[in-house]
């Protein structure tokens, strides 16, 4: 978007000023943490713009459409661009200020990204029409959020820092103020106390609220998620301690770990202070879109998701709110309250073994996969997963608490944790990505660029049409439907009618590659005509499997379904036992598949980009 576009559509005019000061004004957060939370990150674009245009009349005083989760969502499930998302939902809000939330110099991915990366990925969102960045490190720390804010204040965007809370000693009210004073003078217009847990008591909201207020020197706010049910106490306590501004969310996207309810802090807190809401009946309407489209969500809406969870106030980690855990289990067949009781608590133990990181993206997803797997597994540690070992050679920055020694030696063995910033140990981004996109026969662009720079393997999917979209009931075409429109072409064409092909050259197409009970088919999904046809030469292409059909002792298996990375072995090639042969992406995480014997490798049965199941043969050694 040109900068005259921007100005048409009211970015000029919008100042870093979010309230009038005299009263409590509101963010509204339903695009990001609230379909993030509940709808697992699937809101597609076009109903997050028909949402956006009833919120834009609400009198918000700024609304966050965008985090990490929903990013890789919109490529991994959804087949859609994410920075295109940006440019909608910017046309559909005229008059609000538009924010998205980043998690310092790991931006919308799971990783530390280059300096580079991080400029132009800021000079994106700024193209894109984004007026606000907040800006939070997972570790708490400065030096992973002081480029990112320095970039945006160079494009002139405005940021507001996010303070992390945690229930421990490396968190208190005076550690906390001293990161707010550090941020603002970084360049950070605002500062909110940001608790991912639901925790933060009336009394202890006042305290933390207040230190941070007197030692920042600029507007402070609060962010609290509804995983316990306390949040809005926590609300009253941080205005009494000079809060100026507040997180919601629209009433149908408000309950577990979302913020809450606009209506609810507005109606609980209205003897206490005024809000800046603006028109209440815009605001029902606003509901009612999200309502309205909410039916269509079903597959998504699980109730172990949208349940309280009270296991933080007891020292436990809420791994309820987290899809891959929930994901995991179900494909076991292990889903029940008391398995994420079980993982619940040893995620407090992974945590503290760790240091006490926050309970934020993307630790905490690297934290509860990491608990998963020892009470999956049985024993703690055997597997472990690359982000695990990243994060304790110091990739993610300096722990805020001590690191238990006994595990930081089983997971690094030989190697030293770096202890400079971790941005600082990284090559240039942008110069590669670029390359690999040209290999690829993929366009070249900014957000291309950005997008490869931090996921790979999945833009290059996305960017080849080899991903298959999640599809809703709404969708133009659903893959069942399409398959059996493709034979009524075929069948129309031997009697005559004009061929499936000459249909497919006629129309505008997308092609896609699609699986049907286990079988898959290569088709194209007609533009005009809204349905799918069976290309020539597309029969089913059978998943690779040993030769034989029986699977032969010293096979190694993939551990859990997902995408491989890398493959390692090559046929012929001496392994030992441990040796990494492959790397499987799932569930956000890297995982190394090793081998289970010494020997040779006789057979590998995947490549890179395929997609496996658990127990799916990757290599034989014999």
């Amino acid at each position: 978007m040109t900068t005259s576009s921007r100005r048409k559509h009211g970015t000029e005019e919008r100042s870093g000023t979010m309230q009038d000061m005299n009263q409590i004004s509101l963010v509204d957060t339903s695009l990001r943490w609230g379909q993030e939370a509940l709808l697992v990150s699937r809101l597609r674009s076009r109903h997050a713009v028909q949402v956006a245009r009833a919120l834009d009349g609400c009198g918000f005083a700024a609304l966050d459409v965008m985090g990490s989760a929903a990013f890789e969502a919109s490529l991994r499930f959804l087949g859609e661009d994410p920075f295109e998302r940006l440019s909608e939902l910017r046309q559909a809000i005229s008059s609000t200020p538009m924010m998205v939330t980043l998690g310092g110099q790991v931006g919308f991915s799971h990783h530390h990204l280059p300096d580079d990366v991080i400029d132009m990925m800021v000079k994106e969102l700024r193209n894109r029409g984004v007026d606000w960045i907040r800006v939070y490190d997972s570790l708490n720390r400065l030096d992973s959020v002081q480029h990112l804010i320095e970039r945006a204040r160079h494009a002139k965007q405005h940021v507001d820092g996010f303070v992390v809370y945690n229930p421990t000693p490396a968190y208190t009210a005076k550690k906390l103020a001293a990161l707010a004073k550090a941020m603002s003078e970084a360049g950070c217009e605002r500062i909110t106390v940001y608790d991912p847990l639901g925790i933060l008591s009336e009394h202890q909201a006042r305290e933390v609220v207040a230190a941070c207020v007197k030692a920042a020197g600029v507007p402070c706010g609060i962010a609290s998620s509804m995983i316990t049910g306390i949040a809005p106490l926590a609300y009253s306590g941080a205005i009494d301690a000079g809060a100026t501004f507040v997180d919601t969310c629209l009433p149908a996207l408000s309950s577990a770990a979302s913020a809450p309810a606009v209506e609810a802090v507005i109606h609980g807190l209205e003897t206490k202070v005024t809000f800046a809401a603006g028109n209440a009946d815009a605001r029902h309407a606003a509901e009612e879109a999200t309502e309205s489209m909410l039916g269509l969500y079903e597959e998504v809406l699980d109730p172990f998701r949208w349940r309280h969870d009270t296991a933080p106030l007891e020292g436990a980690l809420p791994v309820s709110s987290i899809p891959a855990v929930l994901e995991h289990l179900q494909s076991l067949e292990e889903l029940s309250g008391e398995r994420l009781a079980a993982i619940a608590r040893e995620a407090a133990a992974v945590s503290e073994d760790m240091g006490e990181p926050s309970w934020v993206t993307p630790l905490r997803e690297i934290v509860a996969m990491q608990a998963t797997y020892n009470v999956v597994e049985g024993d703690r540690y055997v597997q472990i997963s690359q982000e695990i070992k990243d994060y304790f050679l110091g990739l993610y920055g300096h722990p805020p608490g001590a690191v238990n020694p006994s595990v930081e030696r089983t997971v690094n063995g030989m190697e030293e944790p770096i202890t400079c910033r971790p941005a600082d140990v990284l090559e240039p981004g942008i110069p590669h990505a670029r390359k690999m996109l040209e290999a690829e026969d993929v366009p070249v662009t900014d957000a291309s660029t950005v997008m490869y720079a931090m996921y790979p393997s999945l833009y290059l999917a996305y960017a080849r049409g080899e991903l298959l979209p999640e599809r809703l009931p709404d969708d133009a075409v659903v893959v069942e439907d399409a398959l059996q429109a493709g034979e009524t072409l075929e069948a129309e064409a031997a009697e005559g009618a004009a061929p499936v092909e000459e249909i497919v050259e006629e129309e505008s197409f997308e092609e896609m590659t699609v699986e049907v009970d286990g079988e898959t088919y290569h088709v194209r999904i007609l533009e005009r005509s809204g349905v799918a046809a069976i290309v020539e030469g597309s029969t089913p292409v059978a998943a690779p499997k040993p030769a034989g059909g029986k699977r032969k002792e010293g096979t190694v298996v993939a551990p859990m379904q997902g995408l491989i990375l890398k493959v390692h072995a090559t046929p012929g090639a001496k392994v030992k036992m441990g040796d990494v042969v492959a790397v499987l992406e799932a569930m956000k995480m890297q995982n190394d598949i090793v081998a289970t014997r010494d020997g040779v490798v006789k057979e590998v049965y995947v490549k890179e980009g395929s997609v496996v199941k658990p127990d799916d043969p990757v290599v034989l050694v014999e």
